[in-house]
């Protein structure tokens, strides 16, 4: 088969999973059929996933993870299982061999577990320390990667050498072009997502106001702390934003009782998303911002 056609079937694998488990998960917090497959398919179609996931063949175990990590902790929010904590501590912990930014997702887990922990009124104690094995869980198998590396190859090369002495003179790591890499990434979404969130935070069934805003701060994190801000970590927000963009869509003017046109809209601009990603690395040249 080869090494191509090999990373071609994983990837196409991987793809069509990430977008099984992101309906589970929009499913999970915005209660309908209908809705659930709208954000699927604006998420598939989205070009971020298409041209960073599914074209550059290194990326969409990450897309992956973080789909199957989103619907896991929208599973754990709602009833606690500790198979689901095992199994997002499990998941996190292989993804950030890929790409460390998953993290977040661990994160998310350790705060959601704290937040309970500090509300109960008995056993707060025994409640904190519940979170050690599933963060051991997470973080073993990437800093025995990194120990490996370090002894392996000497100073240099690791993951914590990289950040600590990596400085880097690209225009793509100043501040102001941040909101570049979301324009990028969501484009015509961040209009629906504004049009959306107000109803999405008012009846989605995992996110308060309070818990949307503090995890999607943790996700944001690994976006500001890298030398480049590139869309590829855009990842990481999908689910604060494609869900929401749902929602959204459903508030565009209808023709008469029929919204499907608005649909139909949305899937032919990710149809051109799909092409506009072919030519990708000639627009990123001629742009100058379109970074890997």
């Amino acid at each position: 088969m080869g090494v191509t056609n090999s990373f071609v079937l994983i990837n196409s694998i991987l793809y069509i999973s990430s977008v099984l488990f992101f309906y589970l998960f929009s499913k999970r917090i915005l209660g309908n059929d209908r809705d659930a497959m709208v954000s699927a398919l604006l998420f598939e179609l989205s070009f971020c996933v298409v041209y960073w996931g599914l074209a550059l063949l290194t990326d969409m175990l990450v897309w992956c993870v973080m789909c199957v990590s989103f619907y896991l902790l929208s599973r754990i929010q709602s009833s606690w299982n500790s198979k689901d904590i095992y199994a997002l501590a499990i998941v996190v912990g292989i993804g950030m061999l890929n790409k460390e930014s998953v993290a977040a997702a661990g994160l998310i887990l350790i705060v959601m577990l704290a937040w309970k922990g500090y509300h109960r009124l008995n056993g707060r104690l025994r409640a904190m320390l519940e979170i050690i094995p599933p963060v051991l869980l997470m973080g073993a198998p990437f800093l025995a990667v990194q120990l490996a590396i370090m002894i392996y190859f000497g100073p240099g090369y690791s993951f914590f050498d990289y950040h600590l002495f990596h400085n880097t003179s690209d225009l793509r790591g100043a501040m102001w072009y941040l909101p570049v890499t979301f324009v990028i990434a969501f484009n015509i979404l961040l209009v629906l997502y504004a049009l959306g969130i107000r109803e999405f935070l008012r009846k989605n069934a995992m996110f308060t106001r309070a818990r949307y805003l503090v995890y999607l701060a943790i996700v944001l994190l690994p976006v500001v702390a890298f030398e480049q801000y590139s869309p590829r970590l855009s990842y990481l927000v999908f689910p604060f934003v494609i869900p929401v963009a749902a929602v959204g869509l459903r508030k565009l003017p209808k023709v008469g009782a029929n919204d499907d046109w608005a649909l139909a809209i949305v899937v032919a601009l990710g149809i051109l998303a799909n092409f506009a990603a072919l030519f990708g690395d000639q627009l990123r040249d001629i742009l100058g911002i379109w970074s890997r």
